[in-house]
């Protein structure tokens, strides 16, 4: 059982989960706060250069993440961060859903 909201959301960053610099670190502990704030659990966030991609843990979270409330209080947060695009892994949201449904 996770005992603090760092260990709930989850953060990983590079391409393939590689070594960040100091600076890339930081925005992915803002996002992860930004994420805890608007109530996220189960998710991730991938550093890719100026790409934050977000993978989430459940179909409801997937659905409330697309919702135009969360989206864009996202987007606008991640761009503060220093982010100039966010994209939402399809294919884990998908596997997601298709592992609920068995």
């Amino acid at each position: 059982m996770p005992t603090s909201e760092a260990e709930l959301v989850q953060i990983q960053g590079g391409y393939g989960g590689g070594q960040l610099n100091p600076e890339s670190r930081l925005q992915r502990e803002h996002c992860e706060r930004v994420l805890s704030q608007l109530g996220f659990r189960y998710c991730r966030v991938h550093h890719h250069d100026k790409i934050a991609r977000i993978e989430v843990g459940s179909s409801e979270e997937f659905q409330r993440l697309l919702s135009p409330e969360f989206r864009d209080e996202i987007i606008r947060s991640f761009r503060e961060i220093g982010f100039t695009y966010t994209a939402v892994d399809l294919q884990a949201g998908a596997q997601q859903s298709k592992e609920e449904k068995s």
